[in-house]
This record gives structure tokens, C-alpha cells and sequence, in this order.
């Protein structure tokens, strides 16, 4: 699952990018967090959540995986030239 969240990186050893992060495995995140966004695929970005996910967008609450999935089908139907871009800030041991 994470090897596919990681298509450009898959010359690394995959790791869990969960907490605590170091600075390559945030840096990671952000990159794998992105790439699964920008692929459309809201099956996949969907398992960036757990199943019992209570999501917010603006003015629409999701709870579950089908909720988000449905919600991105629709988001990107309309937006057809969506393209997210994120942006490592900063991360330490109490943030």
C-alpha cells in the first residue's frame, strides 16, 4: 500500500510515515500525501484515512472511507485542472 503512495520514491526502502517523524520521513509524507492527491484516484487517497474518518471540506462533513471517496469523485469531476501542491514547512520532537 505505501509502495504505491510512493511512486517516485520507490528506489527507497519503504517506511512507515507515521509519528514520530524525523525530518526525511515528514519530508516523505508531505511527497507521498501529494503524489496520492494529484493521482485522482480517490480509492487511493481514501486509505490515507481510517475507515471511521470524520472528514471536514469546507462546508461538507464525511464520515468513512465511501464518504471521502464519494466526495473526491465529485470534487474532481469539476475540477478538471486541480492540481495540489504541498510544502514541507516544519516539524520538531513537540509539534
Amino acid at each position: 500500500m505505501l509502495s504505491r503512495c510512493l511512486p517516485r520514491l520507490a528506489t527507497h526502502p519503504v517506511v512507515a510515515l507515521v509519528p514520530p517523524f524525523t525530518e526525511q520521513t515528514a519530508r516523505l509524507k508531505v511527497e507521498a500525501a501529494e503524489a496520492a492527491w494529484n493521482s485522482r484516484d480517490p480509492e487511493r487517497c481514501a486509505l490515507a484515512y481510517t475507515e471511521d474518518s470524520c472528514w471536514r471540506n469546507r462546508d461538507h462533513f464525511l464520515k468513512g472511507r465511501a464518504e471521502i471517496v464519494r466526495f473526491l469523485q465529485e470534487k474532481w469531476a469539476k475540477e478538471k485542472d486541480y492540481v495540489l501542491k504541498k510544502h514541507y514547512f516544519c516539524h520538531s520532537d513537540n509539534k
